[in-house]
């Protein structure tokens, strides 16, 4: 829209820079990124600063356009993510491009798909270059340095020193469903980790029932959003299994292969619901240090996510007859112990599923765990 664009254009900007010489700063350059999901702008935003880049945050492609075109602040390049809410990131940059003071401005697309195809639309919509998601880090700023003028650095002058990482981290050597040693490679603090790690598992607490009425009511656009969101997160965090396993949900769900997308949800559903326990796990570890002692039912919440998850399909499995509960129940039954669970057990050992529905349904309200028939797992037939 011509109205936004400034009517003087700043100096211009040749694709072709000479080299900036210093292998580590980036002291002086100026970005603004463009991500709505606020792990990856906290992942991204870390990053970025550890190496000296002052970054300004902005949560959508039309916050990106306002903020270039309107508040008068000169960016030396902009990392904007493709798919977001509002306004996309090929729209953003479309309108970015219509003003002429913009024209050269490098403009540097985040994906999480490495396709050639996805490049290109990139390009022609006036995009510059791409990095991908997962951020690679040696590719990011080696990208970010092919667009930036040298005149955008300044002389770094080390302050000393950075204070040693206090050992009291609260974070685990192993998290299952984590990757760590590369998620602190991509992070470089375990602090930050532990506070990212947090924040995922209080965001996707509610990710699946989210996700299931999304697909019982055909919503693609938000099952696609969730299922990208979860994916680069994932991503971000180390959390290769869950990342992956959004992968496949996200193109099982293009495809008409009903069965493929029952597999991938339950896959996806697992993975997210055993990182979602773990980083539970985490917190109640570090919480619990110096705490009375608590019962078993008290200590249940440790495990919550996952009993939830697997009490509800055992329950479905039980109403429909379905002989598959066995399998479940076999799941469900050690993260029971100190309940009572031997009339359940004695049910399901003589395939009375009528009595034993009624048992689990006793036993999740003493937990107080709920078996609400619409947080059910998805049938079949509902996808």
């Amino acid at each position: 829209e011509e109205s936004l664009c400034p009517t003087a254009a700043p100096e211009d900007r040749p694709g072709g820079f000479t080299p900036h010489t210093d292998t580590g700063s980036f002291v002086g350059v100026h970005v603004l990124l463009v991500e709505d999901n606020t792990i990856n702008q906290e992942v991204a935003r870390e990053i970025l600063e550890g190496r000296g880049v002052t970054v300004d945050l902005a949560a959508n492609g039309f916050e990106a356009v306002e903020r270039i075109t309107r508040f008068g602040v000169t960016y030396d390049a902009v990392f904007m993510d493709v798919q977001m809410p509002v306004m996309d990131g090929l729209e953003a940059t479309r309108r970015i491009r219509a003003c002429p003071a913009f024209a050269s401005l490098p403009i540097i697309a985040m994906t999480a798909s490495a396709m050639t195809s996805d490049l290109d639309l990139c390009l022609q919509v006036g995009m510059n270059d791409q990095v991908t998601k997962p951020i690679d880090v040696p590719e990011l700023f080696a990208t970010l340095r092919r667009w930036v003028r040298p005149e955008a650095f300044t002389t770094f002058e080390p302050a000393g020193e950075p204070p040693a990482e206090g050992e009291a981290s609260g974070l685990p050597e192993h998290i299952p469903g984590i990757d760590v040693p590369k998620a602190l490679n991509r992070l470089g603090s375990s602090l930050l980790l532990r506070k990212l790690l947090i924040g995922f598992r209080q965001e996707h607490l509610e990710t699946m029932n989210i996700l299931r009425q999304a697909i019982t009511q055909e919503d693609n656009q938000l099952v696609q959003h969730i299922v990208h969101t979860v994916k680069g997160s994932g991503g971000n965090l180390g959390a290769t299994e869950l990342s992956s396993a959004a992968l496949a949900l996200e193109q099982a769900m293009k495809g008409g292969d009903s069965d493929a997308q029952q597999s991938s949800l339950e896959a996806f559903e697992q993975n997210l619901c055993q990182l979602l326990v773990s980083i539970r796990i985490m917190e109640e570890e570090d919480e619990s240090a110096g705490a009375p002692e608590k019962s078993p039912a008290e200590a249940l919440p440790v495990e919550r996510e996952r009993i939830a998850l697997l009490a509800r399909e055992l329950l479905t499995l039980l109403e429909a007859n379905n002989m598959n509960a066995l399998g479940v129940w076999e799941q469900l039954k050690p993260l029971l112990a100190g309940v009572n669970p031997e009339k359940l057990d004695a049910s399901m050992s003589s395939l009375n599923f009528k009595d034993a529905g009624k048992t689990l349904r006793i036993i999740a309200e003493t937990i107080k765990t709920t078996l609400n028939p619409s947080l059910l797992p998805l049938s079949r037939e509902s996808i």
